[in-house]
């Protein structure tokens, strides 16, 4: 189950809510740190950890400023190296998607052209080196 915008499992309130509702170890979490401040939600990995760590997963990594804009990796308010903390403290050996849509964001869609996916890509790295690189 993904926090997507625009859908039922939006918010952190209705992610645990269906998370809850659905206890079976074949389910897992997608963590979307931008999805989750596109509909308001602030501090949410400080917030949201507790209530869903456990179950994450599978992580998107992409950030997004409070205003809306998209940015890379630890420029916005979606707390990336907080969270890439809290995957290190769980012992977290899953995907990370970089999926960072800076220069086209849709629905169902994004786009970063190359430029933009080797900026996103050094922002994920410095994230990364600034956790010990693990």
């Amino acid at each position: 189950l993904e926090n997507e915008k625009g859908i039922v499992g939006d918010t952190l309130d209705r992610c645990v809510r269906l998370m809850n509702g659905l206890p079976s170890p074949a389910v897992v979490f997608l963590w979307d740190p931008a999805n989750f401040v596109q509909v308001g939600e602030e501090r949410v990995t400080e917030r949201g950890w507790p209530l869903l760590g456990d179950r994450v997963g599978y992580v998107h990594i992409k950030d997004c400023t409070m205003d809306g804009r998209l940015c890379a990796a630890g420029e916005g308010d979606g707390q990336v190296p907080e969270l890439i903390q809290r995957l290190r403290e769980k012992g977290y050996h899953g995907f990370l998607a970089l999926e960072p849509h800076l220069a086209l964001a849709g629905h169902s869609s994004g786009f970063s052209g190359p430029d933009g996916m080797a900026y996103a890509a050094k922002k994920l790295r410095e994230v990364l080196g600034g956790n010990g690189g693990n």
